[in-house]
């Protein structure tokens, strides 16, 4: 099976911000059609976390009457990138069909242990409303999630806007995102729902987060690849840290070590990702 390229960004709202924002003028002065959905998402992995350990998240959707199994693969292993390979088909039921992850990054994974211990560990309830916006020669579908993630007796409420790059450009994506987040107070997210879902079970959300390591080659040692990958893992730990000061005093110092001698971890990358986190880590 060919994996389809998922390209997406995340911003995380209040449920007061996800209201504005349906009501802005962003959306209304371009009469825009919508579509209104409710997706319930359980998400498989064995007891120990074998998949997350490989960076695999496994999930049977039910939506609009259909049931899709959706693999995704972060290949990089540190949760923070914004494009993954994603293999989804429909299949029967809210059971597993593992005969349908043939030619997926899931295949070399399933032992035959691996395939008995796979189980059902959370799962997401969302009520979805997307859009599909043309915006600079770009198709993008722009999505206001709001719902809950429940594991066991834990749940914690989800208001997120996602903008996934259908057909386009990737700057056309950040320049929206800027767009909405002069309407509201937003933050760029690189939690997804999977993630969520694995805090609640392990109370990772309340510890601080280092900075991944940046693979390099021999040809990358130097060069813009290198010091764009240096400079996004500063700021990816940045984004991460919600109360962690110490963590976010080394990541900015990091981080302005590499705009002193480097150049912009991507031309993209809005400076006003990092400019609250900032703030915050100053008067902690």
């Amino acid at each position: 099976m060919k994996a389809a390229r998922e390209v997406e960004l995340k911003l995380e709202v209040s449920v007061e911000g996800l209201r504005q924002l349906e009501r802005s003028r962003l959306l209304r002065g371009k009469h825009l059609s919508r579509d209104r959905a409710k997706l319930v998402s359980v998400y498989f992995d064995t007891r120990k976390f074998k998949l997350r350990k490989k960076g695999i998240s496994l999930r049977v959707r039910h939506m609009n009457g259909q049931h899709l199994q959706g693999i995704k693969c972060d290949e990089s292993g540190n949760g923070t990138t914004l494009s993954r390979n994603e293999w989804e088909t429909e299949v029967n039921g809210k059971d597993l069909d593992l005969e349908a992850t043939r030619g997926t990054a899931l295949e070399p994974l399933l032992s035959r242990k691996i395939r008995r211990d796979l189980r059902p560990i959370f799962e997401t309830r969302v009520r979805r409303t997307a859009y599909p916006i043309r915006y600079e020669d770009s198709d993008i579908e722009l999505s206001f999630d709001e719902g809950r993630v429940e594991a066991g007796r834990r749940s914690s409420r989800l208001y997120e806007v996602e903008l996934e790059l259908k057909h386009g450009q990737l700057p056309a994506l950040f320049r929206l995102a800027h767009q909405l987040a002069k309407h509201v107070p937003a933050a760029l997210s690189f939690k997804s729902k999977a993630d969520r879902g694995y805090q609640l079970l392990t109370g990772d959300a309340s510890r601080p987060v280092k900075a991944f390591r940046v693979k390099l080659t021999p040809t990358r040692v130097r060069g813009l690849p290198s010091r764009r990958s240096r400079a996004h893992a500063c700021i990816s730990c940045v984004r991460t840290q919600d109360r962690y000061g110490e963590e976010m005093r080394r990541a900015f110092i990091r981080l302005e070590f590499q705009s002193a001698v480097c150049v912009s971890p991507s031309p993209y990358f809005p400076r006003c990702c990092v400019t609250n986190k900032r703030t915050a880590s100053s008067a902690s």
